[in-house]
């Protein structure tokens, strides 16, 4: 049997509407209160005949598909990442663990675990210590021989302060990335910004400082296509991200 179903514009007839709700009840796990005998009467004269049992299978799946069906619709499915950016020479650096899926319209991402450490000494005037520490999740791209980043999504807060030396775990979070229709993802890859504010790094006034966390793969393609990155972030990681 072959069953050709239309989510976005699933026609029955009205007779066969209790049918179709008893159905979408079955696929999402809800508890019918109807009966058969229920249905039955509902029906009328209308028997439950093999094409119309079809039907009720049919529209099961059409029931079940619809309400699993989101943002994710034509998108790859979610893959793992574990990306660290402790290599880099960074005042501060951070690992994130996670899983990445890109959906129709936007990009979602989940942090399962992470942490962030300031690599600053300590000094007398408290310059190297970093407060309203935030997180963003978003997609780079290569820019004339360096790179850039493409798209940024909402901030995740992280700490309200941290010291000199000190480390932080990146609690649990979810982070919607708007994709743009115009960017390709065989040439963009997953990178996080991890943002604070300083008191007077180096002799710089205070304000904003920024670092990043790359990915090695690009969202789509080949792996070879981001070979030449994950070599380099390997030996220059400051340079690659």
């Amino acid at each position: 049997m072959c069953c050709k179903v239309s989510i976005g514009e699933t026609r029955f007839k009205s007779a066969h509407r209790p049918l179709f709700v008893f159905a979408c009840s079955l696929a999402k796990g809800v508890r019918q209160t109807q009966s058969i005998a229920e249905i039955s009467m509902a029906l009328g004269p209308t028997r439950l005949r093999l094409p119309v049992a079809a039907a009720l299978l049919c529209w099961s799946i059409a029931c079940k598909t619809t309400s699993s069906i989101g943002d994710s619709a034509s998108g790859s499915q979610p893959h793992r990442f574990a990306l660290s950016s402790f290599p880099s020479t960074y005042p501060f650096a951070g690992e994130v663990v996670g899983e990445v899926s890109v959906g129709r319209d936007s990009i979602w991402v989940r942090i399962d675990s992470g942490v962030v450490q300031n690599r600053m000494p300590p000094v007398t005037n408290g310059a190297t210590r970093l407060d309203s520490l935030e997180i963003r999740a978003g997609l780079a791209a290569a820019d004339s021989g360096g790179w850039r980043v493409d798209v940024i999504g909402p901030p995740a807060f992280v700490t309200a302060a941290l010291g000199p030396g000190e480390r932080v775990f990146i609690r649990p979070t979810r982070i919607a990335v708007a994709r743009p229709t115009s960017v390709a993802l065989e040439s963009r890859w997953l990178v996080f910004e991890l943002r604070a504010n300083h008191h007077g790094i180096n002799g710089r006034p205070p304000g904003p400082v920024t670092t990043y966390i790359c990915s090695d793969q690009n969202l789509a393609g080949p792996p070879s296509a981001s070979r030449q990155r994950a070599e380099l972030l390997k030996v220059a990681y400051n340079q690659a991200c």
